[in-house]
């Protein structure tokens, strides 16, 4: 009695149950929604491309002082990044438990094509999250930016338990898709970048949610 009994971590499952184990009288439950893939890039020559990064996906926890025998989940899968061109990463999926709902976060846009130093394109919105006793909103992943000779892809945003796709840069012509978030992370992918090239790139992909209780 009043000592941790067991903790699960679950990564996948659509409309799947959870029993709760024999002798469990409480159950404290967190989520995190999808992370939103990064955007894709469709470069030229003589100009620079960078797209924004997806957000990071929502966080709740609620504890349940008299749980039910059983309860309803789904885990929100990351979104998929923008196929290579100038296109949109997708949003991550929502996680859900009971009351609960843990939103993916947005996908970030396609690329910007400039001659000049700029910020790039819109960045994905950190999910919200409702229904726990604890809610937080995740990152908004971050614009891509050209500056001289130097170019970076927009970072994912992070969440309570992990972080966002890291940026991809270059300084010379090229292109680079955009890196992928970890999985269970709920974090949002990288934008694509390209310089001076007639190349396209995808996006990276969000980092799948997950859920977890004890």
């Amino acid at each position: 009695s009043g000592r941790l009994q067991s903790f699960q971590i679950l990564t996948s499952g659509t409309g799947a149950t959870y029993t709760l184990p024999i002798n469990i009288t409480a159950i404290l439950i967190e989520s995190i929604g999808g992370g939103g893939g990064g955007g894709g890039v469709s470069g030229t020559a003589n100009n620079v491309a960078m797209a924004g990064g997806g957000g990071g996906g929502g966080y709740c926890r609620k504890l349940y002082t008299s749980p039910a025998a059983t309860y309803t989940y789904t885990i929100g899968n990351g979104g998929n990044g923008g196929a290579a061109g100038n296109n949109s990463g997708a949003a991550g999926g929502n996680t859900t438990f009971d009351v609960m709902t843990a939103f993916g976060g947005g996908g970030g846009s396609g690329s910007l094509t400039t001659a000049n130093a700029t910020i790039g394109n819109v960045c994905g919105v950190g999910g919200s999250a409702s229904g726990g006793d604890v809610n937080f909103v995740g990152q908004t992943g971050l614009l891509g930016i050209a500056f001289l000779v130097n170019v970076f892809g927009g970072t994912g945003g992070s969440t309570v338990y992990g972080s966002g796709a890291g940026a991809v840069s270059i300084s010379a012509a090229g292109s680079v898709a955009g890196n992928t978030a970890n999985n269970n992370s709920g974090g949002g992918g990288g934008g694509a970048i390209s310089i001076n090239t007639a190349t396209t790139r995808a996006g990276g992909n969000g980092g799948s949610g997950y859920r977890d209780w004890e």
